[in-house]
């Protein structure tokens, strides 16, 4: 199957159709689940029953809706200004990178409920860990990058906004049997700061030369979503990110599955 938008329904095959729609494009926008008319609370809880049939929800901190659902929108002036942000507190674009990549076991999806669209900008990107891959592959450069970048661990700064105590976590940033992908190029740079000793220039090479890929990819794709809509991105074999917006207003809601 291949298609972006899937209509909510009630028939049994929904969640097949979500997983095959994933696995085949690598993501997918589900549409019509009428849940922004209800508050807070109560659609966090029918967003909780319906995602929890994909697969396990990640509790940040096991207390509840609170640390499942995370809010990406802007912070306010006062908050940006004086604290150490992520993309998800602050209005712009955000680059192509992989949620937890600093995580030991990074979720297999990531989830975001559209609140508020942007009125302008703001869509979603996605570039898939194959046509990385091919790209690399088709010089003899790229597959001379390829071969240190698949076989080496890298290092992973953990973010402080995220976690101020754990340090890094070494892993390789790509895998040619199972395709899948860690990748944030902040965390990786930060993380080679701490372990220079650890770290050859052969694989500081290659990781700027995949930058630089990912940054000219043409294979990118974009794909808009509007209030109510149910975004589900293939966080394993593949990049995400958004193009820039200034729209104060836009708040998604973010999780993540693991399947």
């Amino acid at each position: 199957m291949n298609q972006k938008y899937i209509l909510s329904a009630n028939n049994n095959s929904l969640i097949e159709e979500i997983h095959n729609t994933v696995q085949s494009i690598g993501y997918c926008i589900v549409r019509g689940l009428n849940l922004n008319h209800l508050d807070d609370s109560r659609r966090n809880k029918k967003l909780f029953d319906f995602l929890s049939q994909l697969g396990m929800l990640t509790n940040h901190k096991d207390d509840g809706f609170k640390s499942i659902f995370w809010d990406i929108k802007y912070r306010g002036d006062d908050y940006v200004i004086n604290n150490d942000i992520t993309f998800s507190e602050d209005v712009g674009e955000c680059p192509l990178h992989s949620d937890s990549s600093f995580s030991e076991n990074p979720e297999s999806y990531l989830v975001m409920y559209v609140v508020k669209s942007a009125n302008d900008g703001g869509n979603s990107l996605f570039l898939s860990s194959s046509d990385i891959v091919n790209q690399l592959s088709k010089t003899e450069t790229g597959k001379k990058h390829l071969k240190t970048l698949t076989g080496n661990l890298y290092s992973f700064k953990t973010p402080t906004s995220f976690d101020k105590k754990q340090g890094v976590i070494w892993g390789n940033i790509l895998s040619l049997n199972t395709q899948m992908i860690r990748f944030r190029s902040d965390c990786i740079y930060k993380g080679i700061e701490e372990n220079r000793n650890k770290v050859s220039k052969e694989m500081v090479l290659a990781l700027d030369y995949l930058v630089n890929v990912i940054k000219n990819a043409s294979d990118i794709q974009e794909f808009s979503a509007q209030d109510d809509d149910l975004i589900i991105i293939d966080n394993v074999n593949g990049l995400h990110a958004r193009t820039d917006y200034t729209d104060k207003n836009r708040h998604y809601i973010r999780a993540r599955i693991t399947v």
